[in-house]
C-alpha cells in the first residue's frame, strides 16, 4: 500500500511538472507563430515627389472610436515633418494629414482602440456619400464583401504627379487558446480571420468626390 501511495505522489509530482513546463514554455513558444497582431495602415502613393501635401479623409473608426495615429512610415528621402490631427469640415470630421514632402509613398500607421484581434466587420469609415454592393457572399468557411464607397476628399500638393492614391489595410490578427484553438476575433459568436483593403484614387486638386473599392475577405474557423 506504500509503494502505491508513493506512485500516485510521484505520478501527481510529474503531472504538475509537466503541466507547469507545458504552460510555461511550451504555450508561449507556440503562441509566437499563432497570436498574430492586429494591422491598421493607411498608405499614401504616387507617381512623383509631393511638396507641401496636405488631405482630408474620412475617418475610419472602430467600434465607434476613431484609430489614433500611432506614427508615419516614410520612405527614404521623405521629409519626416508630418502632422494627423481631426478637424471639422462642411461633410463632417475628417483626418487632416500634412507632410512637407512624400517621396513617392508615405504611410500612416495606427494604434486601434483594444490591444486585441480587429473585428473586421465592424470598421466603419465615415462620411460615405454612397455605398454600392457588387459582392456579399458566404461559401462555406469564405466570406468576401466588395463594395464600391464614394467619399469627399481634399487634397493639395506641389509638384507634377497626376494622381494620388490612397489605400487602407486591415488585418484581424489572431489569438489562440493555448497557443493551438483560435478564439478570437469574433462575429456573431464565430471566430475568424481575414482583412479589409480599400482604395481611392485622387485624379484632381482641391475637394473631389471620389470612388473607391472595399473589400473585405474573412475565414471562418
Amino acid at each position: 500500500m506504500q509503494k502505491i501511495k508513493k506512485f500516485l505522489l510521484f505520478l501527481i509530482f510529474t503531472t504538475i511538472a509537466a503541466a507547469t513546463v507545458f504552460l510555461l514554455v511550451f504555450v508561449p513558444f507556440v503562441e509566437q507563430f499563432t497570436d498574430l497582431p492586429a494591422l491598421v495602415r493607411l498608405d499614401i502613393d504616387s507617381k512623383g515627389c509631393l511638396n507641401n501635401f496636405t488631405l482630408l479623409f474620412p475617418v475610419y473608426v472602430y467600434q465607434n472610436k476613431s484609430f489614433e495615429a500611432k506614427h508615419f512610415d516614410l520612405r527614404p528621402g521623405s521629409v519626416k515633418n508630418y502632422s494627423i490631427s481631426t478637424v471639422e469640415t462642411k461633410y463632417g470630421k475628417m483626418w487632416e494629414i500634412k507632410i512637407k514632402r512624400i517621396n513617392r509613398s508615405g504611410g500612416v500607421v495606427f494604434d486601434h482602440p483594444y490591444n486585441v484581434p480587429l473585428d473586421i466587420l465592424d470598421i466603419k469609415l465615415k462620411p460615405v456619400l454612397n455605398e454600392s454592393v457588387i459582392k456579399d457572399e458566404r461559401m462555406g468557411r469564405y466570406y468576401e464583401k466588395v463594395a464600391n464607397l464614394t467619399i469627399p476628399v481634399y487634397v493639395y500638393y506641389e509638384g507634377n504627379a497626376t494622381e494620388v492614391k490612397v489605400t487602407f489595410y486591415a488585418d484581424s490578427g489572431q489569438d489562440c487558446f493555448l497557443g493551438l484553438i483560435p478564439v478570437a476575433p469574433k462575429h456573431n459568436g464565430e471566430v475568424y480571420s481575414g482583412h479589409r483593403y480599400d482604395e481611392f484614387v485622387i485624379k484632381y486638386k482641391g475637394w473631389e468626390n471620389v470612388t473607391g473599392t472595399s473589400t473585405v475577405y474573412l475565414v471562418y474557423q
